[in-house]
């Protein structure tokens, strides 16, 4: 899977608002991070909110990296489930 992220690491400046290889990134993780699908590796999820907080304080007007962070957060199936929706309510707030 490391090379599934350099993949999508290089070149980022040159396009960062590209909706298309945003929404490609979102499949690629949904794919290869959920189980019963692709490899189910989990790692593929590691440093991804990193990775698009950083893209966002490049440029806070990049709606698509807005659009990926929701992504991340609420959609990843890394959260410990419905019972820390408050909790990440409240850091996202913050």
């Amino acid at each position: 899977m490391e090379c599934i992220k350099k993949i999508f690491v290089d070149g980022w400046e040159e396009d960062a608002k590209n909706y298309h290889t945003w929404s490609y990134r979102q499949w690629i993780l949904g794919y290869f991070g959920a189980e019963g699908e692709g490899e189910g590796d989990d790692n593929v999820w590691e440093g991804e909110i990193d990775f698009v907080d950083f893209m966002i304080s490049k440029d806070v007007r990049n709606n698509s990296a807005w659009h990926h962070r929701f992504f991340v957060i609420w959609g990843s199936g890394v959260r410990e489930g419905e019972g820390d929706r408050e909790k990440v309510l409240q850091r996202e707030l913050t």
